[in-house]
Formats: C-alpha cells, structure tokens, sequence
C-alpha cells in the first residue's frame, strides 16, 4: 500500500483495517443468511437495530415488515441469524458448536461457492480480507467436526478461495501487481515449502472497470445477439462468438492450475478474444455503421458524420486487431466484464450470473475536472447515476450492482456526498430501485491521507423493504462500536437529500413538510451581504475589542 500512495491524486484512499474487516464481515453474513433463506431455511434472529439490547425473534421475511412472530418454514428446516453471526465473529458457545456441526455441510456449500470482486481493487485490501474471513470460518468449521485442527489443509483451502471465489479489476497496473502478490504471500505463511506464484492473470486484472475501451475506441459487445438476429450474417457471428467464449472460458480455468502450459494458454486466450472482437467489430459495421461519405444536410448532416467517423474508428481497430494477431509479444489492452469473468457474469455460459458479494472503497475524482475530461467520457455510456457535476464513485455504485445476481449484496465506503449534494439525486434515486440495508455516516478523518467525509452502505439487490438501518458516527468516531450503537430505521425514503434521525424526529420532520412550505418554492430572491475572506479584519477575537 505504501508504494500506492501516488494514487492519491487519482481518488484512491486506503481504508484502516477495522472498517475493512467490519464490510468483510457484515458482508459475508448477509450473504449467508440470504444462502440459506434461498434453501429453504426459516432464519430468526436480530431483525432491525431500534433497540439493539432487545432480542427479537422474527422470520427473516416477517421481521423485516416489523412483525414479532416465530415462524418454522414446512420442511422445518431452521437457522438462528445470530449463528451465522457467531460462527465469523468467533463468539460461538457450546450449544452454538452443536448447531453449527449441525449445519457445517450446508456452511461449507455456501463458503465454497461465493463469487466476490472489487472493482477498484488497489492493494486487494478487501478480497483479502474476505479471504481471511472464509477460511477462519472453515477452520472453525473443520475443528468442530473432527475435533482438532491437525490436518487442517490451510493452504490447500486458501488456494480454493483464491481459485474459486476471488475476483477485482483496477485500472493501474501496480495496483493489480501488489494484489496478486500479497494473494500468494497468505498462501506461503501456511506452506513449509512455498510454492510458485498461483496463476491469477485471469483473477485479478488491469482494466476499466466502468467502461470497455480498446485504445479510444468504446466497444461494447452485444452478448444479447441470438440466430435470430440481422439474417445469416448475425447468426453465423453468433454461433461464431459462442464457440469462442466457451474456449476462453475453459483455457482460463486451466491457466489457473500450476503444471498447466501458461505460454500456450496465454497466447490461445488472448488470440480468441481478438477474434471475438473483430467478430463484435464486423457486426457493428454490418448493422450500425456508414460506409459511404455524409450526404444530408443541417442536424441529418452532423449525425451522419459522428456515425461515418465512428465507422472509420470501428475499421480501423479491425486492422489493428488483425495486426496484434500477428504480433504476439503485444498484449491485449482491452477488459471487458463479460469476456474476462464469463464463468461468473456471463449468461452464455452461467445461467444465473452475477457476483454474491461486491465490495471496495472506488476512487473519489470530481468527474468535472481538468476541463470535464471524465465527464466527456462517461456522459454517453448509459449511467443513470452520471452527473457532469458529480463524482465517479456514483458509477462505480451504479456498475457494482449491475454486476450482482438478484439477492446479492454490495458494501462501499465512499464520500457521503451523495447523501445531501444536488448531484447525489440521481444516485439517491437509484438506490430506490434496489434495498439499502446499512448505512454507516463515519464524517472525516477516517482516511489519514484525505479530509473526505465518509460512509458505509450496504445495499441488496432486490426491491426496495423499506427499512434501512442507519447511525451517524460522524461526531462519536467509535468504530470499535460499530455493532453496538443503536441504529435507526429510516423508511419512506425518496430522492431528496437523506439524513440520519430519530423515529421522532422523522415524524416531525414529515408534520413540517406537510404544513410547511420549502424555502426554495418561495417567490423571494436571496442575497449576499458583506463578503470577504479577509477575515482578520472582519473577525474581532475578545481581545483586540
């Protein structure tokens, strides 16, 4: 992290170890609670956070309409939410130990198959921290079944998670760098002889995580295109690109294995996705594109020539890609989600596709600056959230759910911005679409290295419950007591600024407005007075006076 530390002019904070471990953690236990509501399970336990003190025993469904009911699902199969909690906490009792034995099969499922990434992975500060998480959980699970942890296979399971679980782009090549190796140095620590470096080229990548660019040319990949499609062109490009993902799909699980044939492999992968994009390329031409020199007039004219200039970008990056074929030593600078990671986000190969758990700090950059560069970039890549005067982080928001399959679960610490600023609107609008369920205001001095104001959302993919759990520690600072302070529901949020308040105080707020009219419906014009910024000759202190 320290070699990273010129990141910060490009929005990049690394997060102190306690905020990182609590996102880990919090998580990791929603997406096991939501793991085994979708098998069938009835989970009880702690729903909502008004009285922190007072246990309530609630169906996880109930509980959330506020309902103080115990419910056994037909099949009577139930869990305790708070075992979930316990397990990864490490605050298990006897009683708890049976009961986790008692589901240790249906645990190990869930562990084993969680897909996690970052999207703006730096020195892989949360993967890892995920990392550590599932595999104390796996001990703990493994000593309670075989009553020691003498043959625990450390590395053997921490390898598996790297291989099976862990995910992250970032657009800085040393960023990406320090991720790999601080994965292969947790895998020495558990090894009496350390073994080479485990292959995560495809793991662990440098891209654009917001969009898929070769050079400057935006090439997006229509992965929607059918048989059906534009006659027997489209459909033979179609079966043409299935086939090639399908072969990159494999050669990249193989890469990962150690005595597999990386120069091969890695030559054979990166020649199919030049195939498969020239094949998006000639398809773009084919239906998009104008081959023939602008004829209209006026607005017609000006269309005509942004799409005959395009066309012209489109052919050339064919050639370019033809010629890269040809010139093995190059690499292929170009990320695309759905063509790096289809066994996880590709529908052409994963029939429910998605991450279970995205999570990370993205960077803070005012998308406004050096004359709106960013802006100009993003403003035509379809971002509900974007706002010329607005902060990339909103996009990273915005992608991180894109990037969940339905039920999964997105934790960020970013600037808590969007929460009051004009251009959050958009942002606080989309969360509506989707269920906030944590929310953390941490105000400053959470970064050593930057005076931003913070927060914690947590938020799932699903429809809106209309119960979110949220508590200001912008003035008390305890993050040790992050589980323990008292957190309020807020309900009936809309896309006007959020604030952290009271039950009561919500209730008045919303009598207020109700009878009241805002001060920016009035027909007044609000002036300045006396403005200066010479302050000591406006600011009299006792003394002088």
């Amino acid at each position: 992290e320290n070699l990273l530390e010129d990141n910060k002019d490009k929005g990049a904070f690394y997060t102190p170890k306690e905020i990182v471990h609590y996102m880990c953690q919090e998580s990791l236990i929603e997406y096991l609670t939501t793991w085994f509501e979708n098998k069938g399970y009835e989970v009880t336990g702690y729903i909502g956070f008004d009285k922190p003190d007072q246990p309530r025993l609630f169906s996880a469904n109930e509980g959330k309409k506020g309902q103080m009911v115990l419910e056994i699902s037909p099949q009577g199969k139930h869990i305790d939410r708070l075992l979930i909690e316990k397990l990864l906490k490490k605050k298990l009792d006897d009683n708890d130990k049976k009961l986790v034995k008692q589901h240790a099969k249906e645990f190990h499922k869930a562990l084993d198959q969680v897909k996690i990434c970052d999207p703006a992975i730096g020195s892989g500060a949360f993967p890892m921290g995920l990392l550590q998480e599932i595999f104390t959980a796996k001990q703990t699970l493994w000593h309670f079944e075989h009553g020691n942890l003498k043959d625990f296979p450390a590395s053997e399971v921490k390898l598996n998670i790297i291989q099976n679980s862990i995910y992250g782009v970032d657009i800085e090549k040393g960023a990406v760098d320090i991720a790999r190796l601080r994965f292969w140095l947790s895998l020495v620590v558990d090894e009496d002889e350390p073994k080479p470096l485990p292959n995560l080229d495809y793991k662990i990548v440098v891209g654009n995580s917001l969009v898929s660019k070769l050079d400057d040319t935006t090439i997006e990949i229509d992965w929607s295109l059918d048989e059906t499609a534009h006659g027997l062109f489209g459909a033979d490009l179609a079966k043409q690109k299935s086939q090639l993902l399908k072969q990159i799909s494999n050669e990249q699980k193989e890469f990962f294995s150690l005595d597999s044939n990386k120069k091969k492999l890695s030559a054979d992968i990166r020649n199919l996705k030049i195939d498969l994009l020239i094949n998006q390329l000639e398809l773009m031409v084919k239906t998009k594109g104008l081959d023939t020199k602008p004829t209209g007039t006026g607005k017609k004219l000006a269309e005509q020539t942004e799409l005959y200039w395009q066309t012209l970008g489109w052919k050339n990056s064919i050639l370019q890609l033809k010629q890269l074929k040809d010139q093995p030593d190059k690499s292929l600078n170009f990320f695309d989600w759905k063509l790096d990671f289809p066994e996880v986000l590709n529908e052409w190969i994963n029939h429910n596709p998605g991450f279970d758990i995205v999570i990370g700090n993205p960077p803070y950059i005012q998308l406004q600056k050096d004359g709106g560069k960013l802006a100009n970039e993003y403003e035509k890549q379809g971002y509900q959230t974007f706002e010329r005067t607005g902060d990339i982080y909103s996009l990273f928001y915005e992608k991180g759910i894109q990037l969940l399959k339905t039920q999964g679960h997105l934790t960020y610490i970013t600037s808590n911005k969007w929460m009051r600023a004009g251009y959050g609107k958009t942002t606080r609008q989309f969360f509506l679409q989707y269920n906030p369920k944590k929310l953390i205001d941490l105000g400053s001095g959470i970064f050593e290295s930057a005076t931003v104001d913070t927060n914690i959302l947590l938020i799932q993919k699903t429809p809106n419950q209309n119960q979110l759990q949220a508590v200001d520690l912008s003035k008390s600072k305890q993050l040790e007591q992050l589980n323990h302070l008292p957190y309020f529901t807020l309900r009936n949020l809309t896309a006007d600024s959020w604030t952290i308040s009271s039950d009561i105080e919500q209730r008045i707020k919303a009598k207020i407005e109700a009878k009241g009219k805002p001060l920016k419906e009035w027909d007044i014009q609000i002036n300045y007075g006396i403005k200066t910024g010479y302050n000591e000759a406006f600011i009299i202190d006792g003394k002088t006076s």
